[in-house]
């Protein structure tokens, strides 16, 4: 993932300030990520202390987290969805 990694606090401030001009849910191996493109660039909200990509397992969980910083809207790109376990 190329992206620049953003903490929540971060994400908060740019979703504040109106800054977010896309959101998508990214289908990952496991789950989703929460991808923003701001100005130019495309920013994937980071687990909090860690340096890595926050996966949520369900579009339920990442929905929440999304409205909860103020994003109404976002995609849904399953292209690179992998679920954990066989159904």
């Amino acid at each position: 993932m190329a992206n620049e990694l953003i903490s929540t606090v971060q994400f908060k401030t740019l979703a504040e300030a109106g800054a977010i001009q896309y959101a998508a849910a990214r289908g990952t191996m496991g789950g989703y990520v929460l991808v923003v493109k701001v100005g130019m660039a495309e920013k994937t909200l980071a687990m909090t202390q860690q340096r890595r990509p926050k996966v949520f397992v369900t579009l339920d969980g990442l929905a929440s987290v999304a409205k909860r910083y103020g994003v109404r809207r976002f995609d849904v790109d399953l292209a690179g969805y992998e679920p954990k376990g066989l159904f």
